[in-house]
Protein backbone atom coordinates (compact mmCIF):
# COMPACT_ATOMS: atom_id res chain seq x y z
CA UNK A 1 0.00 0.00 0.00
CA UNK A 2 2.88 2.32 0.85
CA UNK A 3 4.35 1.78 -2.64
CA UNK A 4 1.02 2.67 -4.27
CA UNK A 5 0.97 5.96 -2.34
CA UNK A 6 4.52 6.76 -3.35
CA UNK A 7 3.77 5.94 -7.03
CA UNK A 8 0.60 8.00 -6.84
CA UNK A 9 2.48 10.98 -5.39
CA UNK A 10 5.24 10.54 -7.94
CA UNK A 11 2.66 10.53 -10.74
CA UNK A 12 1.05 13.71 -9.39
CA UNK A 13 4.45 15.43 -9.21
CA UNK A 14 5.32 14.41 -12.78
CA UNK A 15 1.96 15.64 -14.06
CA UNK A 16 2.36 18.91 -12.20
CA UNK A 17 5.82 19.47 -13.64
CA UNK A 18 4.70 18.62 -17.19
CA UNK A 19 1.64 20.82 -17.02
CA UNK A 20 3.69 23.76 -15.78
CA UNK A 21 6.33 23.55 -18.47
CA UNK A 22 6.26 26.37 -20.97
CA UNK A 23 5.14 25.26 -24.40
CA UNK A 24 6.07 27.20 -27.48
CA UNK A 25 2.91 27.13 -29.54
CA UNK A 26 4.14 29.67 -32.07
CA UNK A 27 4.61 28.33 -35.55
CA UNK A 28 7.99 28.86 -37.08
CA UNK A 29 7.88 31.14 -40.07
CA UNK A 30 9.12 29.63 -43.28
CA UNK A 31 11.97 31.74 -44.58
CA UNK A 32 12.22 32.11 -48.31
CA UNK A 33 14.41 34.16 -50.56
CA UNK A 34 11.32 35.02 -52.56
CA UNK A 35 9.05 37.68 -51.17
CA UNK A 36 6.49 38.32 -53.86
CA UNK A 37 3.70 39.27 -51.48
CA UNK A 38 2.76 42.57 -49.94
CA UNK A 39 3.63 45.82 -51.62
CA UNK A 40 6.18 45.23 -54.34
CA UNK A 41 8.84 47.92 -54.60
CA UNK A 42 9.83 49.05 -58.07
CA UNK A 43 13.22 50.28 -56.92
CA UNK A 44 14.28 47.36 -54.74
CA UNK A 45 12.47 44.40 -56.30
CA UNK A 46 11.66 45.17 -59.94
CA UNK A 47 14.71 47.18 -61.04
CA UNK A 48 17.16 44.37 -60.15
CA UNK A 49 15.13 41.94 -62.30
CA UNK A 50 15.10 44.42 -65.17
CA UNK A 51 18.85 45.07 -64.88
CA UNK A 52 19.64 41.36 -64.78
CA UNK A 53 17.24 40.15 -67.45
CA UNK A 54 16.17 43.07 -69.66
CA UNK A 55 18.29 46.17 -69.49
CA UNK A 56 21.84 47.26 -68.80
CA UNK A 57 23.37 43.96 -67.65
CA UNK A 58 21.39 41.60 -69.88
CA UNK A 59 22.72 42.26 -73.34
CA UNK A 60 20.91 45.59 -73.30
CA UNK A 61 17.79 44.54 -75.22
CA UNK A 62 15.86 47.32 -73.50
CA UNK A 63 18.41 50.10 -73.20
CA UNK A 64 18.17 53.77 -74.15
CA UNK A 65 19.04 53.09 -77.81
CA UNK A 66 16.80 50.06 -78.25
CA UNK A 67 13.83 50.04 -80.56
CA UNK A 68 12.18 47.64 -78.08
CA UNK A 69 11.84 50.35 -75.46
CA UNK A 70 14.08 51.63 -72.71
CA UNK A 71 13.54 49.71 -69.47
CA UNK A 72 16.36 51.53 -67.69
CA UNK A 73 13.90 54.19 -66.61
CA UNK A 74 10.59 53.89 -64.85
CA UNK A 75 8.79 55.85 -67.59
CA UNK A 76 10.29 53.62 -70.27
CA UNK A 77 9.17 50.46 -68.52
CA UNK A 78 5.62 51.58 -67.82
CA UNK A 79 5.22 52.88 -71.39
CA UNK A 80 4.41 49.27 -72.27
CA UNK A 81 0.82 48.23 -71.52
CA UNK A 82 0.40 46.30 -68.29
CA UNK A 83 -1.10 43.30 -70.08
CA UNK A 84 1.86 43.23 -72.46
CA UNK A 85 4.35 43.11 -69.60
CA UNK A 86 2.43 40.35 -67.84
CA UNK A 87 2.05 38.18 -70.95
CA UNK A 88 5.70 38.60 -71.90
CA UNK A 89 7.10 37.65 -68.52
CA UNK A 90 4.60 34.85 -67.93
CA UNK A 91 5.16 33.55 -71.46
CA UNK A 92 1.52 32.49 -71.51
CA UNK A 93 0.53 33.80 -74.95
CA UNK A 94 3.46 33.31 -77.35
CA UNK A 95 1.25 33.76 -80.42
CA UNK A 96 0.64 37.41 -79.50
CA UNK A 97 3.64 38.29 -77.31
CA UNK A 98 7.31 37.44 -77.59
CA UNK A 99 8.34 35.53 -74.45
CA UNK A 100 10.82 37.56 -72.45
CA UNK A 101 13.67 37.63 -71.99
CA UNK A 102 14.60 36.80 -75.58
CA UNK A 103 17.35 34.23 -76.08
CA UNK A 104 17.72 33.73 -72.34
CA UNK A 105 16.35 31.53 -69.60
CA UNK A 106 12.81 32.15 -68.49
CA UNK A 107 12.43 34.34 -65.42
CA UNK A 108 12.12 32.46 -62.16
CA UNK A 109 8.66 31.81 -60.74
CA UNK A 110 9.56 34.23 -57.97
CA UNK A 111 10.53 37.06 -60.34
CA UNK A 112 7.45 36.49 -62.49
CA UNK A 113 5.28 36.71 -59.35
CA UNK A 114 7.01 39.94 -58.30
CA UNK A 115 6.45 41.59 -61.67
CA UNK A 116 2.84 40.40 -61.98
CA UNK A 117 2.01 41.54 -58.44
CA UNK A 118 3.71 44.90 -59.01
CA UNK A 119 1.72 45.42 -62.22
CA UNK A 120 -1.51 44.41 -60.49
CA UNK A 121 -0.73 46.86 -57.66
CA UNK A 122 -0.75 49.73 -60.16
CA UNK A 123 2.91 49.79 -61.27
CA UNK A 124 3.90 52.21 -58.54
CA UNK A 125 7.19 54.11 -58.75
CA UNK A 126 8.14 53.19 -55.19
Amino acid sequence: MFIKHILFIFLIIVLAICSCSKKDNTKKQIVSDCDSTGTISYKTQIVPIINTSCGVNAGACHNSTSSYGDFNSYQGFISHPASHIIHCVKQDDPSNYKPMPLAASRLSVCNIAKIVNWVNQGRLNN
